[in-house]
C-alpha cells in the first residue's frame, strides 16, 4: 500500500466544501467532516477527470 499524502485546497473551494459538509451533517443528523467530502470526491471522481478539467481548474486559481 502506498503512503498517504496531504493536499492543499484553495480557501474559496474549502469554504464550499465546509458548507456542503454542514448541509449533509444537518440532513444526516450526524457529523460529516469536510475531509470526508474531499475523500469521497477523490474516491468517486478521480477516474472521471480529463485533461480539460485539470486545465480549467488551473485557470480558476
Amino acid at each position: 500500500m502506498s503512503k498517504s499524502h496531504s493536499v492543499r485546497v484553495r480557501p474559496d473551494r474549502w469554504r464550499e466544501i465546509e458548507k456542503h459538509a454542514w448541509k449533509l451533517s444537518q440532513e444526516a443528523g450526524k457529523l460529516v467532516k469536510p475531509t470526508d467530502i474531499v475523500d469521497a470526491v477523490i474516491l468517486l471522481k478521480t477516474k472521471e477527470i480529463e485533461l480539460e478539467d485539470v486545465d480549467a481548474a488551473r485557470k480558476n486559481r
